[in-house]
């Protein structure tokens, strides 16, 4: 049985950084975009919002932040991860126990009921280019 040579193959990366005017966006540039949520009621995503990339500003593989552009500005929205429809149930019911007032514990319920909806929204958000931001 022949076994291949090894060999070195020359690859080409592209590398999206993102831009405001001329500058690079920086860390700390990127630490002054307003935090907005993308999502509104229901757990949808807002009508108007233009995607533009992913940023992990501490090279993380998961999550990391969504720069997206919303009434001409531009906002960041840290991406969550889904949780187990169990997980969400148990978090109910420790709601329950804990004796908040019925004001809060709608707007929980409620936040913990649109919270798969959003989850979905954001997996989706997560697959988009990650941006390159300097230091």
């Amino acid at each position: 049985m022949d076994e291949p040579n090894p060999s070195v193959n020359e690859l080409t990366v592209t590398i999206l950084a993102l831009r405001v005017g001329k500058k690079q966006l920086t860390k700390q540039l990127f630490a002054q975009l307003p935090i907005m949520g993308f999502c509104g009621e229901g757990g949808r995503v807002r009508e108007g919002v233009k995607p533009w990339g992913v940023v992990r500003p501490d090279g993380d593989r998961f999550g990391g932040w969504l720069i997206y552009e919303y009434e001409g500005t531009l906002y960041r929205a840290q991406l969550i991860q889904a949780r187990s429809q169990s997980a969400i149930d148990q978090e109910k019911r420790l709601l329950d126990q804990k004796g908040y007032s019925r004001q809060i514990l709608d707007l929980e319920l409620k936040r913990l009921t649109e919270e798969p909806e959003k989850a979905k929204h954001h997996a989706a958000m997560a697959l988009l280019p990650q941006l390159f931001i300097g230091v």
